[in-house]
């Protein structure tokens, strides 16, 4: 007896195969139909929806396919992502050397004086030195030109000229949260960790002609879509970055529903974070199902090489990393962003940093008892022993992982982190396990987006560079599945979303190999043959084409 909730004709029928609802039931279905963007029907028949096909619906014929939920990547920087596309591509370096060639071809084609500001997406654990490249070795790319080589959100290296443009030198102290690594004589190696140290040369960074970024916005959406992405969190955007989300939503161009926050940069210092906040007259959830402001992310410390820690760093003793803002601070933005009606978000990696990030919650939470659970958010929380878990669980605080950084950095947290702290990163069995309101994502552009390489790892724990770190921590398919596509429904708290049951957006992936029972290794090989947000077809394979017939109908999505 099909599931149905009235019997208009539909925009779209997906017939046969196997349909994985992801409900709470784990129903599977035979076939499903589409109206408005919207599930209206299930049917465990493959046609059993038949008499919803009129003149003008678009049928999938999906005999031997297995039909998911639209992967959702609950901490995923699309925007930044968008705009390192046009940028100097590094990641396919594997040397020193390859990667000052790639700028230098870069400068050959730049005007003398113009910035030179390369992609973040590489790391240095893929060069053959495993380390950063120095200001010398920049300025072997040119002498001509000012150079900020970024690597992911937390690190950048400067050449001689844009070191001497931001008036950093020797003589520069370091800022509170952040560290100009230093030669033996104490001149600039040129290295730059954490947002504050690189401030001044982010200052001078030329802006992006916001045009070029709608499209370039635009091509990423395809980009995910290709691997099965329909929605995504966006983990920090400044004001003017929000206009080129609009506009591409306004251009129809937005086929990943996006979710934004608002930035607060450390950088700014507190007094610079409050102020910012302030600027923003709006509250969570302004927007509609395809863009909405889903509210503030506060960074508490540092990436690999700046996490707060308890313990100090494996390689530098008497260094436990940067904590930018005390609980105190937190619970002041906290309680001005609660009462403006905002989510929040903590960037906490080190377990010092989630400690603080847990006790200021727990401030905010007594005084705001009736806060929805998962209003207040941990993002990564790389490491948290059982006691930070069991808190966090009973104050009803969410939790973002990303497996991919461990992939991506698993050589730096060796590095800098020992053995131990790397193969008790990201628990993501015991929060599981105790209940956790937890969600998954990758961390793009710090590390990979594909959500096949993330689910992999979440089961496997494979890494890039160093092998499977932490086993014990895996976690079973199904739930690695559900923690990249209903679970970020769940943390938003949108019934729309999710799992593909009636009354739920039609975001859907067909897939040619059945994920769940394929060999796990075969996972990241995998891609989807057709993917649909709101019942569109934003993305199919010339091998799918054949089981598609009649044009789509426009409908809201």
């Amino acid at each position: 007896m099909p599931a149905v909730d009235n019997l208009k004709t539909a925009d779209l029928v997906v017939r046969g195969g196997v349909i994985r609802s992801f409900d709470l039931d784990d129903s599977c279905w035979a076939s499903m139909a589409v109206r408005n963007g919207g599930v209206i029907a299930m049917s465990s028949d493959a046609d059993g929806l038949d008499e919803l096909v009129g003149p003008a619906t678009q049928t999938i014929e999906a005999s031997g396919q297995t039909v998911l939920p639209g992967f959702f990547d609950t901490h995923n920087h699309m925007l930044h992502t968008a705009l390192d596309a046009g940028a100097v591509q590094l990641a396919g370096c594997s040397t020193i050397a390859e990667l000052v060639d790639a700028i230098r071809s870069a400068a050959a084609a730049t005007p003398s004086g113009a910035w030179i500001v390369p992609s973040k997406g590489w790391h240095e654990s893929n060069l053959v030195e495993e380390r950063l490249p120095t200001r010398h070795e920049l300025d072997a790319a040119s002498s001509e030109h000012p150079i900020a080589l970024r690597r992911g959100g937390h690190v950048m290296v400067a050449n001689t000229v844009a070191l001497d443009l931001a008036s950093l030198n020797e003589e520069t102290p370091d800022p509170p949260g952040g560290t100009l690594e230093r030669e033996q004589t104490g001149a600039l190696t040129g290295v730059l960790i954490e947002r504050p140290a690189f401030a001044a040369i982010s200052a001078l960074l030329p802006p992006v002609d916001r045009d070029e970024w709608v499209r370039r916005l635009r091509d990423q959406c395809s980009v995910y879509n290709t691997r099965g992405i329909t929605a995504v969190r966006d983990p920090g955007i400044y004001r003017n970055e929000f206009l080129v989300y609009q506009a591409a939503h306004d251009n129809g161009w937005l086929s990943v529903r996006s979710d934004v926050m608002i930035r607060l940069d450390p950088g700014l210092g507190f007094d610079g974070m409050r102020a910012e906040l302030e600027r923003w007259d709006a509250r969570t959830n302004l927007g509609d199902a395809k863009l909405r402001l889903h509210g503030v992310k506060i960074f508490l410390d540092g990436g690999i090489e700046g996490a707060a820690m308890t313990e100090d760093y494996a390689n530098q003793p008497g260094y436990s990393g940067h904590l930018f803002l005390t609980t105190d601070q937190i619970v002041e933005l906290g309680e001005f962003a609660v009462g403006r009606g905002w989510r929040i978000g903590c960037h906490a990696v080190g377990d010092r940093a989630v400690m603080t990030a847990v006790d200021a919650y727990e401030r905010i939470i007594a005084r705001h008892p009736e806060l929805p659970k998962g209003w207040l958010v941990i993002e990564h929380a790389f490491l948290a022993d059982h006691e930070l878990r069991t808190r966090v669980v009973e104050l009803g605080i969410a939790v973002t992982v990303q497996h991919p950084l461990l992939w991506f950095l698993g050589a730096n947290m060796v590095k800098y982190w020992g053995d131990r702290r790397t193969d008790e990163s990201f628990p993501v069995r015991e929060w599981v396990e105790a209940g956790a309101l937890i969600s998954a994502g990758s961390d793009c552009n710090v590390a990979p987006f594909d959500p096949l390489l993330s689910i992999w790892g979440l089961c496997t724990r494979g890494t890039a560079s160093r092998g499977v770190r932490g086993k014990d921590h895996g976690i079973d398919r199904r739930t690695a599945f559900g923690l990249y596509t209903v679970a970020g429904a769940h943390l938003l708290g949108d019934p729309h979303r999710g799992a593909l049951a009636l009354g739920k957006h039609a975001d859907f992936l067909l897939f040619d190999t059945d994920p769940l029972s394929c060999d796990v290794d075969d996972l990241p090989h995998l891609g989807p043959s057709l993917t649909a947000v709101g019942g569109r077809v934003v993305h199919r394979t010339a091998n799918v084409s054949n089981r598609l017939t009649q044009p789509q109908q426009e409908g809201n999505t």
